[in-house]
């Protein structure tokens, strides 16, 4: 069987939004006080995405070595469906309850993660698709492309956080992020396709 080294998964989860950091703030910048208000419950997506990937690499894996090519793609589809359906379905509830988490447990105190939490819940689904996408790469023993879609994503955020924290500060963090991880998604589709 084929599994996804755990190692990259860690370093990408790092250099894409770890918790501590404003979501895409560059390795060893100043992180406002303001992310951490926001980014562990949209991290809490792509947290349930890797574990939904390491069941749904058992399940493809097992089709693959029986010659099932066609229900490995099927099991892929529909895991992507119900993870971009059931995620954004997620991403409302926690729109909906943000305000009070905001102004009452956090006091106020993180209203500059309120702001960028939609935002920040979309690029955390689309991590999520990658997360899950590249699990067809690994299961064909392609991972070295399931890797490209990831490094294309981290290439642009960096370049992106460059230009955009001095001058936005924590919106162009999460705006660079949330480019980066649509490129790494059209990326890994593409790939995808290919193979």
């Amino acid at each position: 069987t084929v599994a996804a080294p755990s190692s990259m998964a860690s370093t990408v989860r790092t250099h894409l939004g770890a918790p501590g950091r404003p979501p895409g703030a560059v390795a060893g910048a100043a992180s406002p006080p303001a992310a951490l208000g926001c980014a562990p419950g949209a991290l809490s997506l792509v947290s349930l995405a890797a574990m939904l990937s390491g069941i749904l690499m058992s399940y493809m894996t097992a089709s693959w070595e029986r010659g099932d090519k066609k229900q490995v793609v099927q099991q892929l589809r529909w895991t992507l469906k119900l993870v971009g359906l059931g995620f954004t379905v997620i991403g409302l509830g926690v729109l909906i309850v943000s305000p009070i988490l905001f102004d009452i447990v956090l006091q106020g105190k993180f209203n500059d993660g309120l702001a960028v939490l939609p935002l920040t819940l979309v690029y955390c689904i689309w991590y999520s698709l990658v997360t899950v996408g590249q699990d067809y790469l690994w299961c064909r023993e392609k991972g070295k492309w399931a890797c490209l879609a990831v490094l294309i994503g981290l290439v642009i955020n960096v370049l992106l956080n460059l230009f955009l924290i001095p001058q936005f500060g924590l919106g162009g963090a999460v705006w660079a992020t949330a480019i980066s991880n649509l490129f790494a998604l059209i990326s890994l589709y593409l790939i995808n396709l290919y193979y």
